[in-house]
C-alpha cells in the first residue's frame, strides 16, 4: 500500500500490419482474494487503463472535418456560453486537432478566446480513425453592460503530422440581458410618451390663449 512499481512492456508490430494508426489499452487491475465462505459472497475488482497509440508507416491518410459546432442556446442573458464541437476523423490514423475558438461582438471586436489541445505533451485530444469525438468548451466574458447584441464564434483547427491541414466553422448567438433591457425600454417609452403629452398640452394651451386674445381684440 502506498508504493509504486514499474511494469515494462514491449509492442510487437506484425509484418503485415496495415499503415496508419492503431491503438490499444493497457489494463491493470486487482484480483479478489479467494474466500472460502458459505452463502452469498461479494467480490470486487478494480481496473485502471492507459491508451497506447501506434502509427505504422506507409500509405497514411490524414483527413477530417468539423461535423458540428454549436452553442447550447441561441440567446444568453450573460456572456457565459457553452460550445459543442464534434470532429470527425475520416482518415486511417489518429489525429489531434489543435486550434482555438475566437469570439467577436457585433462590432467585430474580439471578446475572448478558448484554446483547444494546445498542450503538446497531452494525448487527451486524439481522435481515432473512422470515429467522431465530441468536445465541450465554455467561455465567460467580462460582462460589459454595453457590450450586448449579436456575437459570432469561429473555431479554427489544424491537424496532421505529415502536412498540416486546416478546417474552420462559425456559429452565431445573442447576448442580451432581458430584464435590464426591458426595464430600459419601458423607461424610454415612458419618457417619450410623457414628452409627447407635455408638448400636446402646451400646444392646446397656446391655441386657447391665442383664441381668447383674438376674441378680445374683435370686441
Amino acid at each position: 500500500a502506498g508504493e509504486s512499481a514499474q511494469l515494462p512492456f514491449s509492442v510487437l508490430i506484425p509484418e503485415k500490419a496495415e499503415p496508419g494508426g492503431h491503438y490499444a489499452a493497457i489494463l491493470v487491475g486487482t484480483q479478489p482474494n479467494a474466500l472460502h465462505a458459505t452463502g452469498t459472497v461479494l467480490k470486487v475488482a478494480s481496473y485502471v487503463s492507459s491508451l497506447l497509440f501506434v502509427r505504422i508507416k506507409g500509405d497514411v491518410i490524414e483527413s477530417g472535418r468539423i461535423r458540428e459546432f454549436t452553442t447550447t442556446q441561441n440567446l444568453y442573458q450573460s456572456p457565459n456560453v457553452d460550445f459543442t464541437l464534434r470532429f470527425e476523423n475520416t482518415g486511417n490514423t489518429h489525429v489531434r486537432p489543435q486550434g482555438d475558438i475566437t469570439i467577436y461582438n457585433m462590432w467585430g471586436r474580439q471578446r475572448g478566446q478558448v484554446l483547444i489541445n494546445q498542450d503538446a505533451d497531452s494525448n487527451f485530444g486524439n481522435v481515432l480513425p473512422k470515429s467522431i469525438r465530441k468536445f465541450q468548451f465554455s467561455w465567460s466574458g467580462d460582462g460589459n453592460p454595453f457590450d450586448i447584441g449579436l456575437y459570432s464564434a469561429e473555431v479554427t483547427l489544424a491537424y496532421g503530422q505529415d502536412g498540416k491541414q486546416n478546417v474552420s466553422s462559425k456559429v452565431y448567438f445573442w447576448v442580451v440581458p432581458v430584464v435590464p433591457v426591458t426595464i430600459g425600454i419601458i423607461t424610454v417609452v415612458f419618457f417619450v410618451l410623457l414628452f409627447v403629452y407635455l408638448i400636446r398640452r402646451y400646444i392646446r394651451r397656446a391655441l386657447t390663449l391665442e383664441q381668447q386674445r383674438f376674441t378680445h381684440t374683435n370686441t
